[in-house]
C-alpha cells in the first residue's frame, strides 16, 4: 500500500509491504498481486503469498513487478515526462538511499 509516514521529521510518500508493514526501499524486490477492487504489495521471496503457500490467492486477477505496476499507474494518468528527465532505476535507488541517510 501507498502511505505517508512521518520520516526525520517530514511526512514522506512509501510504498509499505501489505504482509509485514515495512517499507519496500529496493523496487526490485516489490511485487503487486491484483483482483478486480484490490491491489496488493508485497516483498518477493519474503512476504508474497506464493512463498508462503506455494499459490497466489484465489481472488487473483495477475501480479507484476512493482517497477512495471507503477510505471502503467504512472502511464494510465497521463503524466507526461520527458525522456531525459524521467528517473532511472539507479537514479531511485540512489535517492532512496540518500534519503534514509538524511
Amino acid at each position: 500500500m501507498i502511505e505517508c509516514r512521518l520520516i526525520n521529521n517530514r511526512i514522506r510518500p512509501v510504498v509499505v509491504c501489505d504482509e509485514c508493514r515495512q517499507i519496500i526501499t529496493d523496487i526490485r524486490m516489490g511485487m503487486v498481486i491484483y483482483d478486480k477492487e484490490k491491489v496488493y504489495i508485497y516483498h518477493k521471496r519474503s512476504c508474497d503469498p506464493a512463498t508462503k503457500t506455494g499459490s497466489f490467492p484465489d481472488i487473483q486477477l495477475g501480479w507484476s513487478e512493482l517497477s512495471h505496476f507503477l510505471e502503467r499507474l504512472w502511464h494510465n494518468t497521463q503524466i507526461d515526462i520527458p525522456e531525459e528527465e524521467r528517473v532511472t532505476h539507479e537514479a531511485a535507488k540512489k535517492a532512496i538511499d540518500f534519503l534514509q541517510e538524511v
